[in-house]
């Protein structure tokens, strides 16, 4: 029996779990576990969304208020339709949370970014979470905002840090960019905020250190690409089964799930990617 049953508190349904030779018992993850932050790697980048939305949906179905920011467009026909749901092309000058997601304006903001250059995404990324961290106000263990950064990692983790940003002292890393720094602040400071991240990318090794290791639930969908499964292996003993499934499975691991010990899942994914 799986951690995630016996909790108490709200959960999200990811998928099942996947067993030799069939489909067992459902996979759940405390929705409070999000403010622990969560790395959705390998797979195709529609699968990536995919799932993400996914998280996204159970989240505002449990009515906590989500931000995206996003390189591709497919969130506005997932979500535009939504009450509640603001989607802008293109990131906004002068961001504050307030401004977009006053109380009972609205549950969920998406920004789509798609033909973007890497440096106004991580301008913006950036301007974002140096906003969340000005509102901070209380702790708390509830998750109270989840940010997503879909495919977004990838854009900007090449770009180098030129200067000194707001608030991010110039020693923390000369040759990382301002939304990178910030990244590395937040999942390492916002959990105790009821603020939780997720974050796609295509490789878990693309990663650094400084962010990886402040995130607990990491999600492996299938992959072929035997260099991306060594580089998990560190995480999921038995990461090359991934190699032989689709990719809508992959291995997941959390600590408040199955006890911490890797699982193999078949993920829900939304209507418009299970066709």
């Amino acid at each position: 029996m799986h951690m995630a049953k016996k909790a108490a508190g709200e959960c999200i349904q990811l998928g099942r779990e996947y067993t030799f030779p069939g489909i067992s018992s459902p996979v759940l993850l405390r929705i409070d576990d999000l403010t622990t932050h969560v790395l959705i790697f390998g797979g195709t980048p529609q699968k990536r969304t995919a799932l993400t939305q996914k998280i996204v949906e159970e989240a505002l179905r449990l009515k906590r208020k989500v931000l995206v920011i996003s390189t591709n467009r497919s969130w506005s026909e997932v979500l535009g339709r939504r009450k509640n749901v603001m989607v802008f092309d293109g990131p906004m000058q002068n961001f504050t949370l307030r401004r977009v997601m006053g109380v009972g304006r609205t549950s969920c903001a998406v920004f789509q970014l798609e033909g973007h250059q890497p440096q106004a995404v991580d301008s913006f990324l950036a301007e974002v979470l140096a906003d969340i961290f000005r509102g901070l106000e209380r702790e708390t263990n509830k998750l109270e905002l989840l940010l997503v950064l879909d495919e977004v990692y990838d854009k900007v983790a090449g770009l180098s840090f030129l200067g000194p940003f707001e608030e991010i002292p110039l020693e923390h890393g000369l040759f990382r960019s301002q939304g990178v720094l910030w990244l590395e602040r937040g999942v390492r400071e916002l959990r105790k905020f009821g603020r939780g991240i997720v974050i796609t990318s295509a490789r878990m090794g693309g990663i650094n250190e400084e962010t990886l290791s402040n995130v607990w639930t990491l999600i492996h969908l299938g992959s072929k690409d035997s260099s991306e499964v060594e580089a998990a292996r560190m995480f999921f003993e038995n990461s090359e089964k991934i190699m032989e499934l689709g990719e809508d499975t992959g291995l997941m691991v959390s600590p408040n799930c199955n006890y911490g010990q890797p699982l193999l899942v078949k993920f829900d994914l939304i209507a418009k990617e299970k066709g």
